[in-house]
């Protein structure tokens, strides 16, 4: 990466940083989420106790993987941090001026 900063200017450089970091995390999320499959594959080859209960559970986690990379997403990749936390600041904006005129027409 290093010489690749030499070569590319800053706005790229940090553009290229951030989709690696995106990578990594979306990377990790999907190991994260593909360990279940291991866990009911060992619970039922080993016949072990309560290992429905358990597979259940693992099914849950496993699906929650879209969900898991978005937040992940929203939370290390700075353009969705960035839309987020704006439109976050919008919708308080609107809620407040909503009940501002509510509580103000009421009185």
């Amino acid at each position: 990466m290093k010489r690749l900063a030499l070569q590319i200017s800053v706005q790229t450089y940090q553009k290229h940083k951030e989709a690696m970091r995106s990578l990594m995390v979306q990377s990790f999320t999907a190991l994260f989420c593909t360990l279940p499959i291991f866990i009911v594959l060992i619970f039922n080859l080993l016949e072990l106790p309560h290992s429905l209960f358990i597979n259940e559970l693992c099914i849950v986690w496993f699906s929650g993987h879209s969900s898991i990379n978005m937040v992940s997403l929203m939370m290390f990749f700075p353009p969705y941090r960035k839309f987020i936390s704006k439109h976050i600041k919008i919708l308080k904006l609107k809620y407040f001026k909503s009940n501002m005129s509510t509580t103000l027409f009421v009185n």
